[in-house]
Parts: C-alpha cells; structure tokens; sequence
C-alpha cells in the first residue's frame, strides 16, 4: 500500500467496500432466481441500489420486498415518485396503506436530507427514491443511516 494510502487508512479517511466483513442478512426478493443471485436475497438492511429506466416496474419488483420490511409496523417512505404510487396495488400487495408516507421534494439535495433523515430515525422500515445520480459519498451516508436506523 502507498504511504498516502496508508496515512488515508490510518485517519480514517478511507472506506474500503470489503473492510467490514458483517454477517449478511438476506430478506428474500420474492424471486426464487433472484434470491440465489443475491447471496439469499436482498440486504435486510443497508442502501440498496437499482438502475433502471423509471416506470418500467421497480416497484412491483421490490413488492415482496417492500411488504417483508413493513410487517414490524413501520413506515414505508416514498421520495418524490415518478408517479402517483397506485393505492390499490400496494394495498393489494399487503402494503398498509396508513403506514406509507410519501415525500415530495423540490431537488436532489433535499431528497437526499430527506432520506437520511428518515432511515436513521428508527421508525422506517424502507425508503423509495427516485434520483438520477447518487455519488460515492452520499451512498456512504445513505447506507450508514439506514445501519444506524435499521432500515433499508
């Protein structure tokens, strides 16, 4: 390793993906052939990031997802969706339809205060956003809130 490297490691200026070795806990996707891609399924918590085209079905894929993650009685958030989010589908999916806040937002930066700030409070199971570009650091952020509040 470089001595920059080094220095950078040794002030804790430095996040490397594989340095923390926690046990991985699955909640399964609902999807057999997914679920085996995945190690089990998707991280029970932690950030959780899909690219894709918006309106294609993202949501109806993490459904079975979304509705293990709810049974605690929590909140599901929803950050400025593309779209109204269709009642009788996540109701019709087991979602409860009192326990789903949905945000809207007039930029990135406060989708992003918004999600922080909903996942380290403890009382959200999961978080929806829908943002064209997440950097580096704000994943980091992302994912240490969703650590610290148990939710994903």
């Amino acid at each position: 390793m470089s001595a920059l490297l080094e220095q950078l490691t040794r002030r804790q200026l430095l996040w490397h993906g594989n340095s923390q070795q926690a046990a991985y806990q699955a909640v399964t996707s609902g999807y057999a052939e997914l679920d085996k891609q995945l190690a089990g399924g998707l991280p029970a918590n932690g950030l959780i990031e899909i690219q894709t085209e918006q309106g294609i079905g993202e949501l109806r894929l993490l459904l079975p997802y979304l509705q293990q993650q709810h049974l605690d009685g929590r909140l599901l958030v929803m950050i400025s969706p593309p779209a109204d989010p269709c009642a009788d589908m996540l109701a019709g999916a087991g979602i409860n339809l009192a326990q789903l806040l949905v945000i809207s937002v007039k930029n990135n930066k406060e989708a992003l205060w918004a999600a922080e700030q909903c996942l380290q409070s403890g009382c959200v199971a999961a978080v929806l956003m829908w943002q064209v570009l997440l950097r580096l650091a704000q994943a980091r952020r992302l994912q240490l809130a969703a650590e610290q509040g148990n939710a994903s």
